[in-house]
């Protein structure tokens, strides 16, 4: 009897949401594998946080490399997932590829929307209701950052950040569909705590390339 993930139709002729499960279904190993590899640029953050004996200096220069690592590594997760979101085998090889391709144009377009979604979080722990607004609606089109990116690396942040906007406002319906996909599987990864580093963050990348494809042919 064959797997659930390997029976038909395509990953393509599903809703975006389940078509992102079938697309992980299908090379979950290697998926999660993937994930796995680029969560290793937290663990320099993680060290700086866990050890607060550490020379503040030392701290510091830990997660400046987290954030200094953090989007080249996001922009290659992107790129696997939208590589299996394809039906292509994913590979180290390939994952190389993605990383000389991508590395310089993601410090240059996704490092300043990261560390500004960033400050905005950190800004809403004083509990301020505009700023938690705000950063529920740069939530809400951090939906279409990924797969714009892919679309044209050599944009620059602001070029994207309109874009993504334009794109939640004209479809506002499927976007907080995967919203809210999204922010329950970022739930469950944080419950269970392995998810995070596991699967959550690839299949959240699947899901935000799925629904933006789905906008792509809708429009076509």
């Amino acid at each position: 009897m064959p797997f659930l993930w390997d029976t038909e139709p395509r990953a393509e002729e599903r809703p975006p949401v389940w078509a992102a499960f079938a697309t992980l279904g299908t090379q979950v190993e290697r998926l999660v594998l993937a994930n796995v590899a680029c969560a290793v640029v937290l663990v320099p953050a993680l060290v700086a946080l866990a050890v607060p004996e550490l020379p503040a200096a030392v701290r510091a220069l830990l997660i400046l490399a987290t954030a200094v690592a953090l989007a080249p590594a996001t922009a290659v997760l992107y790129g696997l997932a939208d590589e299996a979101s394809r039906g292509r085998q994913i590979d180290v090889a390939l994952a190389r590829d993605l990383a000389q391709e991508l590395a310089r144009p993601a410090l240059r377009t996704l490092s300043p929307l990261s560390l500004l979604f960033t400050a905005l979080i950190a800004a809403t722990l004083l509990l301020t209701p505009l700023l938690l607004s705000v950063t529920l609606l740069l939530s809400v089109s951090a939906t279409y950052w990924g797969p714009l990116f892919l679309a044209d690396p050599r944009q620059n942040c602001l070029v994207l950040a309109r874009q993504s906007s334009r794109l939640a406002l004209s479809r506002p319906e499927p976007t907080l569909r995967t919203w809210l996909a999204c922010g329950a599987v970022a739930l469950i990864g944080v419950i269970s705590l392995a998810g995070i580093a596991l699967a959550v963050p690839v299949l959240i990348a699947l899901l935000h390339i799925h629904r933006h494809r789905d906008l792509v042919d809708t429009h076509r």
